[in-house]
């Protein structure tokens, strides 16, 4: 049963998620990353996911009955650097047919690693989960490259996301689902229509569908070029940010009528208190590299700590857990006194968000009020 053992099945979340932080260690210092920061207190000390963390809390999860709709293999850091991140990918989809506790598995890689190994372990048709992979280039040019990824790989990083769409078409194999993903930043906005030209030219010359996307990626033609809103450090920055990408998506013609609502949380002011409900602390746990779990990507300083999963298990830090129970009843009643980097925070302003609608919130207040 789907529950927190006392016989009440917890509420499962439409566009659920959990991340792990396979490693907080990269290979490049993207300027809309803190990896571009000499100094910061998510990467003073790296270090590498410990698998026996992600193996006990999957099987936990399983052993409860929780379900997310995505598994993010993917923080701050490059997941690929992982030693072991071949075991641990074979683990999810092997754990997964038996299981079926995720509907998706992402892999976000900024393509450096992405060697005949990986390439080759990547093109798969395990159908036992619906796997998706992020090659983040963001740009069409090497010298853009440099400015927005600080180092300069462009030449190896194209080649070697070629060459995963060539072996896919090769082996004709159903998975991986390939997004081509461009950030847009103020320096690459130019160059989205040749990067768009470029990667869909790309999979059509080998034999593959590719659509594009704007706000989230779609997979209505198998892959997907998408460009991505950038999530900025500061406040008039992410206003001009939601500007930008607005006006770029709609000289690309990917901003219809269903979009509307989108639109308009991005044209909202971003200096405004938070007074709806985060869905953070419902749908998306994040495991940071060491094993403590905060509730949203945006606390890359760990300040909203629930539990260290070298000491709990995943159902004790997310189901049973007094902090955690608080500080849902404080989002769903619009006050974070007792979260000040949840206060004035911009991801609810951003396309990057995942609403809590009221039915989601009365289906928790439902189970919170059983499972006492």
């Amino acid at each position: 049963m789907n529950g927190n053992g006392n016989g009440h099945a917890v509420p499962s979340f439409e566009g659920s998620y959990i991340v792990f932080e396979l490693t907080n260690l990269c290979n490049l210092r993207c300027k809309h990353c803190i990896q571009q920061y000499d100094i910061h207190p998510h990467t003073d000390d790296g270090g590498f996911l410990d698998p026996a963390i992600f193996y006990a809390a999957l099987e936990d999860m399983e052993r409860h009955g929780l379900t997310f709709h995505t598994l993010i293999l993917f923080w701050i850091g490059e997941p690929l650097m992982h030693p072991k991140f071949a075991e641990l990918y074979r683990f999810v989809l092997e754990f997964n047919a038996r299981a079926k506790v995720f509907r998706k598995v992402e892999v976000h890689t900024n393509g450096n690693l992405l060697r005949p190994a990986v390439r080759d372990l990547a093109t798969n048709d395990t159908d036992s989960i619906f796997q998706v992979w992020h090659c983040t280039i963001d740009a069409a040019r090497p010298d853009t490259y440099v400015g927005i990824k600080g180092k300069n790989d462009f030449a190896l990083v194209e080649a070697n996301v070629r060459e995963l769409v060539k072996l896919r078409a090769e082996k004709r194999s159903l998975y991986p689902k390939l997004v081509f993903q461009f950030i847009v930043h103020e320096s690459n906005a130019a160059e989205a229509p040749d990067f768009l030209a470029r990667w869909r030219g790309e999979c059509e010359s080998q034999g593959l569908d590719c659509g594009v996307a704007a706000f989230h990626p779609v997979f209505d033609r198998d892959n997907c070029v998408f460009f991505r809103q950038l999530d900025c450090l500061d406040a008039a920055e992410q206003e001009a940010s939601n500007t930008r990408y607005v006006e770029l998506m709609r000289s690309l013609g990917l901003v219809g009528e269903d979009r509307r609502s989108i639109v308009e949380r991005l044209r909202s002011k971003i200096l405004t208190p938070n007074t709806h409900t985060c869905s953070g602390f419902f749908k998306s746990p994040v495991v940071n590299w060491d094993g403590r779990v905060t509730t949203c990507t945006r606390d890359n300083e760990m300040v909203n700590v629930l539990g260290d999963l070298r000491s709990e298990t995943f159902h004790d830090v997310w189901w049973r857990n007094q902090k955690l129970a608080a500080w849902r009843q404080q989002a769903i009643d619009g006050s974070y006194r007792d979260l000040s980097i949840c206060q004035d925070c911009i991801i609810p302003k951003s396309a990057n968000y995942t609403n809590m609608t009221k039915a989601e919130v009365k289906a928790y207040r439902r189970w919170s009020s059983r499972a006492v």
